[in-house]
């Protein structure tokens, strides 16, 4: 008689530090696993992994089932546990635990110390609150889970959503020639009602890996007032974990990308001479290739539109910080990042980058728009993607002011539609 296996699995994690108090700490905690055997009698389609979190032996303060999508690529995954709250008395005794249960009912369990787990911080330079009298309303402050509601259902995928003339909702790039591709309908899009589900994007299909040396020893971004200038020069390597670069020929994701990230991440030398004082403009000039502006964690921003004219945050492949690489190694995203941000959004505005025409990018937020305080969305904006309004913040000990910001949203375009202000393309040093 032949015998039974018990399934195998390898998995490593890292956590990210959202926010602390004197009493509990919060994470959000990211998880890549593999499965290396299902062993006899496993099957799967039908075995259970789970992960979760434990306090000690006894308490566990929250657990995530997870079933691994079976493509022909393989058993690997990662997966997010979001807002777990570690009171301090825990700090050296949680842990993260897996489990994999094969039909069998063979099943192996494997931990990982929370005080063995490397901590991040997200940002090279972290995000400024702003203020902004337009936004400023008494007792407007509400939670919004983001990873709930909206997050899973949300409109209007871009494809070939450029414009000749700007217009709110489309990318203003008349320059623009799309070279066509094809591309299968990933499963977290329902293509018919222009929809796609963000959350099963990333925790089921972002690209695996942590690489973390190259993000811990090389991110490198820095500011230099140089009145009438803001300088920033970076090599636009991030200071978080990223995922693998070229994307591995065993990615689920890459079935529904197969063109994705064709280059490993390279460190860059750039510069951005940003004004001090913007103009705003009452024609917006258009968009253009390769890096548009910059996040505050060392990733450059790219415009909304891949050269196949499709919509990079629905079609293409990223890490599980909505990131990619283009063909020169510059790792860049089109969008914001609510891996940043803890899957959170209020009514706070953050500063979390800048357009290369001067003016801040601020992360989704919530606005008293329409008699309730709500996320701001697409339709709320201008035809660049932004309000014209007075915002105030000190990033690294300099006081700010503009008249303009961009805004994240969540919904097409995301960031960018048009430069509000004289864009000024960053140099290669």
């Amino acid at each position: 008689m032949d015998t039974i296996l018990t399934p195998s699995m390898t998995m490593e994690a890292y956590g990210i530090l959202v926010s602390r108090t004197e009493t509990e700490m919060e994470y959000t905690v990211v998880i890549s696993y593999t499965v290396d055997s299902w062993g006899r009698g496993g099957d799967a389609d039908t075995s259970v992994i789970r992960f979760g979190i434990q306090l000690n032996d006894q308490a566990c303060s929250m657990l995530t089932n997870h079933t691994v999508n079976t493509t022909p690529i393989g058993s690997t995954g990662i997966v997010f546990l979001t807002k777990v709250f570690l009171p301090v008395e825990f700090a050296s005794t949680w842990k993260i635990q897996g489990y994999l249960l094969n039909q069998a009912s063979r099943q192996t369990f494997i931990s990982i110390p929370g005080h063995r787990l490397p901590i991040f911080g997200p940002w090279c330079i972290a995000p400024a609150d702003a203020r902004c009298p337009s936004f400023t309303k008494p007792g407007g402050i509400l939670g919004y889970d983001s990873l709930t509601g909206k997050l899973a259902d949300l409109p209007d995928v871009g494809n070939n959503a450029v414009s000749t003339v700007p217009t709110v909702g489309r990318v203003y790039y008349p320059s623009f020639t799309p070279t066509p591709s094809f591309h299968p309908i990933p499963p977290w899009l329902n293509e018919s009602r222009k929809l796609f589900n963000f959350w099963e994007k990333i925790n089921g299909y972002a690209v695996s890996g942590f690489v973390r040396d190259i993000a811990v020893s090389q991110a490198d971004l820095s500011i230099v007032s140089s009145p009438p200038s803001l300088q920033f020069v970076t090599n636009a390597v991030p200071c978080h974990p990223v995922g693998i670069f070229p994307v591995p020929h065993t990615d689920a994701c890459l079935v529904y990308d197969p063109e994705s990230s064709p280059s490993a991440l390279v460190p860059q030398s750039i510069q951005f001479n940003l004004p001090l004082n913007p103009s705003v403009n009452s024609t917006p000039t258009a968009a253009f290739s390769g890096p548009i502006g910059f996040f505050l964690d060392n990733s450059m921003v790219y415009a909304p539109v891949s050269s196949d004219g499709l919509d990079p945050e629905t079609y293409k492949c990223s890490d599980y910080y909505e990131a990619r690489v283009d063909a020169g190694g510059v790792y860049h995203r089109n969008a914001f990042s609510l891996m940043l941000n803890g899957f959170t959004i209020d009514s706070t505005l953050r500063v979390v980058g800048f357009m290369c025409d001067g003016f801040p990018i601020v992360a989704p937020f919530q606005a008293h728009l329409g008699g309730v305080y709500r996320p701001v969305q697409t339709k709320d904006l201008d035809v660049c993607h932004g309000f014209a309004s007075p915002i105030q913040f000190t990033l690294n000990d300099q006081s700010l002011s503009y008249n303009y910001f961009y805004v994240c949203t969540l919904d097409f375009p995301y960031l960018f539609s048009a430069f509000r202000g004289t864009p000024s393309p960053p140099t290669t040093l």
